[in-house]
């Protein structure tokens, strides 16, 4: 419990999470938030695919891009629940 409360609160100062073939052996995933006014998650955004082509700088060269697009859904999102 006590690794997964840190795993958590890394996640959430970086804004992103990583799996590098933890769930599974073969398969790397980066999963971004998307956040609503009150600063919860309410849903997520992420790419997987075969670690052997979806590996750690291509992850790089996609997290600025995810992190914008989840911005932009978030502020989307935000604004229809003003409505």
């Amino acid at each position: 419990v006590e690794e997964l409360k840190r795993c958590l609160k890394k996640v959430r100062r970086q804004g992103y999470a990583v799996d590098k073939e933890e769930y599974k052996i073969g398969i790397n995933c980066l999963g971004i938030p998307i956040i609503s006014d009150e600063g919860k998650a309410i849903a997520g955004i992420s790419v997987t695919g075969p670690a052997s082509r979806f590996d750690l700088s291509e992850m790089e060269k996609l997290k600025s891009t995810l992190i914008s697009l989840s911005k932009d859904i978030s502020n989307q999102l935000n604004r229809v629940n003003k409505l």
